[in-house]
Parts: structure tokens; C-alpha cells; sequence
């Protein structure tokens, strides 16, 4: 299973979006629905962590810390499923996230080759909402040019993320939400 990453407080909790995205990879593990959840965040600041903040999350809610895999490259949605599939192997996944992020997660698994799975970890709703919805454009469009990349075999994907221009698009939008 994994649990696409999101904001951590300063004091690393989770947001409650992320909070959400874990409850719901919890719940699923107790059910025996996956062996393993992968956390996959941004970790690239040495004050940011958020795979580590979501393992410690999970580890409170009773989940055993040998079951949880922090990947802390995950930077954006298609590299945390690129390395799911390309670095932890899996060829078939659950994906935990909110239902607006999830079309784009399950292309992405698709594009990759793998058999996935969403589950809406939503429990209410967002403040924000709009801007996550609106960010969705631009990184569905970077989404679908990344996983074209891949699939034609295309070295270098953050170079050709770079090329595109779409990923600095993105970013400014995520900048603002």
C-alpha cells in the first residue's frame, strides 16, 4: 500500500489531509488488505520530513514499525509511485489518498504498468479545497507527459520534467495552495 505524502507542521504532525491519508492505510493494513505501507513524502529539507512524520504517525496508531517503508524521495505524486513500482517492487497497489488526487495517483500506477487500487481517505472536508483541485491541472498534465516518458523509455525524467516546463507550472501553483 502507500500513502502519498502532504503538509507537516513545523512540529511534525501531519495535516489533517494527511492524517486522513494515513487513518484510511491503517484501518486497511488491521484489515490485512497489504503487508506493507509505503510512506513516500518530501524529506529533502533538513527541517521537513514527511515520511518520517507519517511512519511516526503510524507507529502511534499501532501499526509495527517493520511494516512501514519510508521513502523519502517522493517529491510529487508520480515519483512516489515511480518508486513504489521501480525501487520497493510492486507490481500491483492500493493507493491511499483523497478522491481529487486519486485519478491522477491511479494514471500514474497505470502508466507504470501496475495493477492499482484508490481509497478515498477523505473525512470531511478541506480548507483549500479549491486550490488542491486546481493544482490537479497542471500536475495531471505533467503526470500524463512523465508517464508518456517512461513508457517510450526516455532517460533522465527529471530532465525531461525540466524541459517541459509543466513541473515549474505545478510548483508555482503548490507554492500558492
Amino acid at each position: 500500500m502507500l500513502v502519498l505524502g502532504a503538509s507537516v507542521y513545523a512540529d511534525g504532525t501531519p495535516s489533517g489531509i494527511l492524517q486522513d491519508r494515513l487513518d484510511a492505510a491503517a484501518a486497511l493494513y488491521f484489515s490485512g488488505a497489504a503487508p506493507y505501507i509505503i510512506v513516500s513524502g518530501d524529506d529533502s529539507l533538513a527541517c521537513y520530513h514527511e515520511a518520517q512524520a507519517m511512519a511516526a504517525y503510524l507507529q502511534n496508531e499501532g501499526v509495527p514499525s517493520d511494516v512501514i517503508l519510508q521513502d523519502a524521495a517522493g517529491l510529487s505524486t508520480f515519483e512516489s509511485v515511480y518508486h513504489a513500482r521501480r525501487v520497493y517492487g510492486c507490481e500491483r497497489l492500493i493507493i491511499a489518498t483523497q478522491t481529487y488526487h486519486q485519478y491522477r495517483a491511479l494514471f500514474d500506477a497505470q502508466s507504470l504498468g501496475m495493477d492499482a487500487i484508490g481509497v478515498a481517505a477523505e473525512q470531511g472536508t478541506y480548507d483549500n479545497q479549491v486550490l488542491f483541485s486546481l493544482r490537479e491541472i497542471p500536475a495531471r498534465a505533467k503526470d500524463y507527459v512523465l508517464g508518456l516518458a517512461v513508457q517510450r523509455g526516455l532517460a533522465g525524467l527529471a530532465e525531461f520534467a525540466g524541459l517541459t516546463g509543466i513541473d515549474q507550472i505545478a510548483q508555482t501553483i503548490s507554492e500558492i495552495a
